[in-house]
């Protein structure tokens, strides 16, 4: 992750997008199915 901010800010109701960028094996896909759960879980 680049710079400070430890909030990700997502609006509910609205498409939120997220951009994942690494090289192979660095984790994207296992990173954004967490992702997924946690903004499923908080209701987003």
């Amino acid at each position: 992750m680049l710079g400070t901010e430890n909030e990700y800010v997502f609006q509910p109701g609205k498409m939120n997008r997220v951009l994942m960028l690494g090289i192979q094996g660095s984790g994207k896909t296992t990173i954004t199915s967490k992702l997924a759960k946690a903004s499923d879980k908080a209701g987003v």
